[in-house]
């Protein structure tokens, strides 16, 4: 999966839980569970995409892939190439403008957060080191005192108070700050800011930073008990406003979070059945998992199916071509045309149209022949008449042949190819002829026996490894280095081979030579593929 694609997920997962804490969660006095259920929301937002819930069904292809066999000295020169672009030549992408400004966003966040430590750094060492103490759980820390004007605050094991609160609320005020040091509260912050970083577009997280504070004051409030509460209270309205000394630590006061505190402090404790609201999360947990992390795999019954076909099939079909078509005037072009119609339930052709061709005489020399053809067979599914669309194949001025291509999609192709582990095009749709221009720019493949795997269908190993593109499927050539390639734990070596698989329900790996060589030896040393059907 993309990153951003991935990161779009963990965000709409955080906004859910954070909903579900808004609604039910935030207004009990369970303050320690409320606190581990968004730290843990935190955590399982970023697991959840990363996982995969995979389920079967079956379900019908609109028409099946059919292709006529070619020649045997065909399939030798029939390989995918380089893309080569010039700069001028490279087409806009949105998405590269997304990225570069999410990257920039980080950029600008990774500073902040930088420059929030290198304050507190300064801090701490312009501070005066007191004593070492420990609070009541036996954790040790550090009390320091400063000279600046502000609220005195707690940043993992060190206790910083200002020089009048060492005089008049030292005890009041260290007690309140050990609960913070104790429990690790700047951890959570801390995760919140790295969060933050990679999720800094969106507003949730600082919804989330500010939900943790006040629990985290609200935990601390938590010792006083009894009697005391009241002048706590009174205590926390007298206490001079202060500057807040970072946005990392624990400041004892907190202006916009005075009347919080005083009515969570003063609220009765919620009573033990509405803990009962915690039982919630699991089918929010659960749909959100369906939702987000299923994977849907798709297996097709062929058996179903039946293309469209000229009346007594591709050969016949062949011939009347050839017995119809005469080459325009002039000297004799050589090259590919493609051509597309639709084959309605009747057998009649219509939509005909000359997809990609060589010359206006020659496109229409081509359209006139197809457009006077006889009916077709109609294409079946459950042995009933179903429309259809056919694309062709036709090559002119070389080895004479045609190739029908019986689907919903044009035939070039469309993912990526490796060339000897090398990603040699991934971003533009290659057709025949395509392929034979770009073989001969391809220094590897020249004059050697070259074999091929080729990994057809939507496999999200395959995406997450060589990008969105290999969602068209992949292509491994292999010259001088072939891979190792496992079938369902069948090994052999890819040496003179040339084979095709559908993956949509598969399990692969891609082995790096070191990796493979070192789980399967010397057979390994150029790499391997890995497939294993999950059915």
């Amino acid at each position: 999966m993309s990153v951003l694609f991935y990161l779009l997920k963990v965000n709409l997962i955080l906004l859910a839980f954070y909903a579900f804490y808004w609604v039910f969660l935030r207004k009990n006095t369970f303050f320690q569970a409320n606190r581990f259920y968004l730290l843990l929301s935190v955590v399982v937002s970023f697991l959840m995409p990363l996982m995969k819930i995979r389920h079967n069904y079956t379900f019908l292809q609109p028409l099946p892939v059919t292709l006529n066999e070619i020649p045997s000295e065909t399939i030798k020169e029939t390989v995918f190439q380089p893309v080569l672009q010039n700069s001028s030549e490279l087409a806009f992408n949105w998405m590269d403008v997304v990225a570069a400004i999410y990257l920039a966003g980080v950029v600008v966040f990774s500073l902040k957060f930088v420059i929030a430590l290198v304050k507190i750094y300064v801090l701490l060492r312009n501070s005066e080191p007191i004593d070492k103490s420990e609070t009541r759980s036996g954790r040790e820390y550090w009390l320091l005192r400063t000279n600046k004007a502000f609220s005195s605050y707690s940043f993992f094991n060190f206790l910083i108070l200002n020089k009048e609160d060492i005089f008049y609320n030292r005890n009041m005020i260290t007690d309140h700050e050990e609960v913070h040091i104790s429990q690790g509260h700047s951890w959570d912050i801390f995760l919140l800011e790295i969060v933050s970083i990679f999720c800094w577009f969106n507003p949730i997280l600082s919804l989330y930073k500010t939900a943790l504070t006040r629990l985290h004051e609200f935990i601390a409030d938590s010792i006083i008990e009894g009697d005391e509460k009241v002048p706590y209270a009174q205590f926390l309205f007298a206490y001079n406003f202060k500057a807040n000394a970072t946005p990392l630590g624990s400041d004892f006061f907190k202006d916009s979070l005075l009347k919080e505190r005083i009515q969570m402090m003063m609220k009765k404790r919620s009573p033990l059945w509405m803990i009962s609201k915690y039982i919630f999360i699991v089918p929010l947990v659960v749909c959100m998992g369906y939702f987000v992390m299923a994977q849907d795999v798709r297996r097709i019954q062929d058996a179903d199916l039946l293309p469209a076909e000229f009346k007594g099939g591709m050969r016949a079909f062949e011939e009347y071509f050839a017995g119809h078509f005469q080459y325009p005037a002039g000297e004799r072009l050589e090259g590919d045309i493609y051509a597309s119609f639709v084959v309605n339930t009747d057998g009649e052709l219509t939509e005909m149209s000359i997809d990609k061709g060589l010359r206006p005489d020659y496109n229409s020399k081509v359209a006139n022949v197809l457009w006077d053809m006889p009916y077709w067979t109609p294409a079946e599914r459950r042995k009933k008449p179903v429309e259809s669309r056919v694309f062709l194949r036709i090559t002119l001025g070389k080895s004479y042949g045609i190739i029908a291509n019986q689907s919903e999609i044009d035939p070039a192709f469309k993912g990526v190819l490796v060339v000897d582990g090398n990603v040699i095009n991934s971003d533009k749709s290659l057709y025949r002829d395509e392929y034979y221009q770009l073989l001969e720019n391809t220094q590897s493949l020249k004059n050697n026996i070259s074999s091929s795997v080729s990994l057809r269908g939507e496999n999200q190993a395959l995406i997450d490894k060589y990008g969105k593109q290999a969602k068209f499927g992949v292509d491994f050539w292999m010259t001088e280095k072939p891979m190792l390639f496992i079938f369902n734990q069948e090994e052999q070596v890819t040496e003179n081979m040339a084979t095709s698989f559908r993956v949509d329900d598969a399990t692969i790996e891609i082995l790096a030579p070191r990796e493979a060589k070192k789980k399967y030896g010397e057979k390994g040393k150029n790499g391997a593929i890995v497939i294993s059907n999950n059915y």
